[in-house]
């Protein structure tokens, strides 16, 4: 009898693995489209490993982290593919804190960058399990930037970018890298020329890339990355209402206290109607606040994209965006 129920324990085991493997189109399947995890606050997206809410969770992914999606399973989820063929994670997505685009503006980039030093060589895996095809190796006493996208529940795997490339590593958090601390980004405040004292935020680093919008002198910016001559930057802070592009670093300061701050005051119009506050310039966007009638509230305009302002709320300093056409 015993032997009996070990035979049906693993049989059981084994039809719950082929399930949850049959459940998961192919791994070469080709993307049908692209998305972005983005909950709108610090936390973290459960993958799963069906669509449903009570299905395994195989890691959590943090906001900004890019994906492909593999099939449009129902209204609520999405199969996705994190990384490349050889070192993705598949699985499914809610829909209601994705975003399915890739545009930069509409999501708060939460993922961690490492400048690590392991003590003992680190293998990256193209899949969470020892003994999965080596796709790199972290060489012992080397400095290594490492994004990390997500993890297991138990932290013991983490889902990493090495190189450009995806990737598993094991228990890395809990050892050498526990001790190193992601780099200090640089802030940098807009100081354009006038007359409009405005700069152009850009979707590539050429002036000949589409505008995004135009932000003021005094914005302060958050530098992610640069080259000799243009910065890609963040505008807001990450969990607030954050938009992202290129700008020209020749009119980027680190020194503020040289820069004419040109950010307007502007105010809602007294028509008697509320006012939204959204975190994305979309009123498909989750509003965060609303403004009621009659409300005296200063808000100083960071920029302007497509008809909608990005503004700081100066008496709460809630960062938003709210519709051009709501204001004075």
């Amino acid at each position: 009898m015993k032997r009996i129920h070990r035979i049906l324990a693993v049989g059981l085991s084994a039809a719950i693995l082929l399930a949850m493997v049959f459940a998961l189109p192919t791994n070469a399947s080709a993307a049908v489209s692209a998305g972005v995890v983005a909950t709108r606050n610090t936390g973290r997206l459960n993958l799963r490993a069906a669509p449903s809410s009570d299905s395994v969770s195989l890691a959590l992914y943090y906001n900004g982290t890019a994906f492909d999606i593999i099939e449009y399973t129902s209204a609520e989820w999405v199969c996705v593919r994190i990384g490349s063929l050889n070192g993705g994670q598949m699985g499914y997505f809610s829909r209601n804190f994705i975003q399915e685009t890739t545009a930069p503006w509409n999501y708060p980039n939460m993922k961690p960058t490492y400048q690590a030093t392991f003590a003992r060589a680190q293998s990256v895996y193209g899949y969470p399990k020892q003994g999965a095809n080596v796709l790199a190796t972290l060489p012992a006493y080397g400095s290594h930037t490492i994004e990390v996208l997500g993890s297991t529940e138990d932290n013991e795997w983490h889902h990493v970018i090495y190189h450009g490339a995806a990737g598993d590593v094991t228990g890395f958090m809990q050892g050498d890298i526990a001790n190193s601390t992601p780099p200090i980004a640089k802030t940098y405040t807009i100081n354009a020329p006038g007359p409009s004292y405005t700069l152009n935020l850009r979707r590539s680093m050429s002036t000949l890339g589409g505008a995004i919008g135009a932000w003021y002198n005094g914005t302060q910016v958050t530098v992610l990355d640069e080259t000799s001559e243009w910065a890609h930057v963040r505008i807001g802070d990450p969990g607030a209402a954050t938009i992202s592009g290129y700008m020209m670093k020749t009119y980027l300061t680190e020194n503020r206290n040289n820069v004419y701050d040109r950010r307007p005051t502007r105010y809602l119009k007294q028509d008697g109607r509320s006012v939204k506050i959204y975190y994305e310039p979309s009123t498909a966007a989750v509003s965060d606040k609303t403004y009621p009638p009659y409300s005296v509230v200063p808000f100083t305009v960071l920029g302007e994209s497509n008809g909608w302002l990005q503004v700081i709320d100066q008496q709460t300093l809630f960062v938003g965006w709210i519709l051009k056409s709501s204001f004075n």
